[in-house]
């Protein structure tokens, strides 16, 4: 429960998560579908270095909880500024969590999502909810509040480990589809600019995992049905198969039975 309210989470994705491997090593992912080398995937033990693909060099403990004695110098933090992001190196699965906001605040059950992230410009969200009175009531009880869309890990002991990835302003009337057999709402959301907590930070080069498809004309994208939450809108997006980098100046989410993630230089 994020809130003081709780109706329910969604997990989208493979059970598992990535296969922990020593860092440097090639690994299969579910998520992925392919190889990585390392991809978020350091086995790190006290005082051990590891080398991955998605730090700008030599780093220890990259997005790495319960290391101790270790130096962390990661592209999540400013050069020599310690451990800033602790991310614990079981597999998990990837779970996202919707909060309305208000007093209090109310998590609702999330049946599906599509966003649009943008380097410049509106951030736009569409989320898709169960109908229930009780539910509909809640979203009226909150008309000016904050869609927070989260998203992390969950283990298999039921621990949680979740970042910000979109938080937009509720727009004024949510949709209600209320069929015979099956009822939903549709809220939508948009902000001025993009979100999350690492939206902030300087720009970063990573590595995109499991890419099917890429866009060589303009606007220059690439695909992808690994939803890479640490990926931000102005960063660079680098194809590990061809070499090919973008500026994500627009990420497109769409999360639901086949999510999927496309980074586009386009801004439209």
């Amino acid at each position: 429960m994020i809130g003081g309210t709780a109706f329910g989470s969604a997990a989208f994705g493979a059970t598992g998560g990535d296969t922990r491997t020593k860092a440097s090593v090639s690994v299969a992912t579910e998520d992925a579908g392919a190889i990585l080398t390392a991809h978020h995937v350091p086995d790190i033990a006290a005082d051990t270095d590891a080398t991955t693909a998605d730090a700008i060099g030599t780093v220890s403990a990259f997005h790495v909880q319960h290391v101790a004695a270790v130096e962390v110098s990661t592209e999540d933090a400013a050069a020599s500024a310690g451990i800033t992001h602790f991310w614990d190196v079981r597999p998990g699965q990837i779970i996202y969590r919707l909060t309305l906001t208000g007093a209090p605040d109310v998590e609702l059950p999330l049946l599906n999502f599509q966003a649009r992230a943008r380097a410049e410009g509106q951030t736009y969200l569409s989320c898709t909810i169960p109908y229930t009175a009780e539910i509909a009531d809640a979203i009226a009880e909150r008309g000016s509040g904050d869609l927070v869309l989260r998203t992390g890990l969950r283990y298999a002991d039921g621990q949680e480990q979740l970042e910000v990835l979109l938080q937009v302003e509720l727009d004024a009337l949510p949709d209600q589809d209320v069929g015979t057999k099956k009822a939903s709402i549709t809220l939508v959301g948009h902000s001025a600019a993009a979100s999350g907590a690492v939206a902030t930070r300087p720009p970063q080069t990573r590595e995109v995992a499991g890419i099917n498809y890429r866009r060589l004309g303009s606007p220059r994208q690439l695909r992808t049905p690994v939803v890479d939450f640490w990926l931000r809108p102005g960063d660079t997006a680098v194809d590990p198969a061809s070499g090919l980098s973008i500026t994500a100046n627009l990420i497109t989410y769409i999360v639901g039975s086949a999510p999927s993630m496309t980074v586009s230089e386009g801004a439209i």
